[in-house]
């Protein structure tokens, strides 16, 4: 999966998300979301494209990211993470949702747009 406009690539997210769960991008003003998934993982394959749509329909708005869990191994322990594709919820550098599973888009659109109000 290649990251789009708007993405923040796994390999940053060390030192973009900083310390456990705060400042995911240091753009606390705008939701986060990061998408946990593997390369091996088909709902994750699924929700890819949807991921990238709404990196594109949100950029400047929310900051999209995506982790893959067998790269990043720490960041995906850090949070919890045991199931994919695992989607994880920021607002003002805080995590505040999560949705596990193949989910639609809207809900995911809807889960971002409330979080910026």
């Amino acid at each position: 999966m290649s990251p789009s406009p708007g993405c923040i690539l796994g390999r940053m997210l060390p030192s973009a998300i900083g310390p456990p769960g705060r400042n995911l991008t240091g753009a606390a003003s705008h939701p986060g979301l990061l998408d946990f998934w593997a390369p091996w993982c088909g709902p994750c394959k699924a929700i890819a494209p949807m991921i990238d749509d709404l990196a594109r329909e949100l950029a400047g708005q929310a900051t999209i990211g995506k982790v893959d869990v067998e790269a990043e191994p720490a960041i995906a322990e850090r949070f919890g993470v045991q199931a994919l594709p695992s989607l994880l919820f920021f607002k003002g550098g805080e995590r505040v949702d999560t949705l596990v599973g193949r989910v639609p888009k809207a809900v995911i659109a809807d889960r971002l747009r409330a979080l910026r109000d």
